[in-house]
């Protein structure tokens, strides 16, 4: 958890904001603090473009909005062209070897930016992984239509990157490929602007999408 100004020193108006915060630097939360408040207003920092996790709409940065904060449901906004690995919920840990992960892609990254995020993966028990080598670094690389996974490491067995879902993403796509073959393994829901793309295996080097 970090303080807004932590990732935005240049935004004054960051300083004095209490009442959200970042988790890492790509997710902003804005928890309702005071009885029966159903919306709230939420400042978005300037050098970013916020999405909301839930609508897939999309709040400049530098701009505040009032917005709506059900009581069965989080304010959260992540930040647009980052991607966040993700996993579905558990009820302990040693759930966690076999349950897939999802590269979550926040859609509407510029044309000629590039955005990276990391994931370290290890047995996920103890220290062994000292000794046995049983770990691996993967970096994730995002440019507009194109994921690409680079992992670093050893061999071994580890959480399997399984999908890859793009939320906010405005049109079906014309065309998915993985590893440059095309694939029709992808569902896109038109309601909530949602892509979900299943990889083939956990060595996935790269996604295309066209739209």
């Amino acid at each position: 958890m970090r303080p807004l100004w932590f990732e935005y020193p240049n935004d004054i108006k960051t300083y004095l904001i209490e009442d959200q915060y970042l988790v890492g630097k790509d997710l902003l939360v804005a928890p309702v603090l005071r009885s029966g408040r159903t919306k709230r207003n939420v400042y978005f920092p300037v050098g970013d473009d916020w999405m909301d996790w839930y609508s897939g709409k999309i709040f400049k940065g530098g701009s505040s909005a009032d917005v709506d904060a059900p009581i069965d449901r989080l304010p959260l906004f992540a930040r647009v062209g980052s991607v966040i690995p993700t996993q579905p919920a558990v009820q302990n840990t040693d759930a966690m070897a076999n349950a897939p992960i999802t590269l979550t892609v926040i859609s509407g990254i510029a044309e000629n930016k590039t955005e990276e995020s990391s994931l370290f993966q290890d047995n996920g028990d103890g220290y062994d992984y000292r000794l046995t080598k049983n770990w691996r670094d993967v970096k994730i690389e995002h440019k507009r239509g194109v994921i690409t996974i680079k992992r670093h490491g050893y061999a071994g067995t580890f959480q399997p990157i399984k999908y890859v879902t793009a939320i906010g993403f405005p049109v079906p796509p014309k065309e998915v490929r993985t590893d440059g073959v095309v694939t029709s393994d992808f569902i896109y829901d038109s309601a909530n602007k949602i892509l979900k793309i299943t990889l083939p295996n956990d060595e996935v080097k790269e996604i295309t999408v066209t739209r």
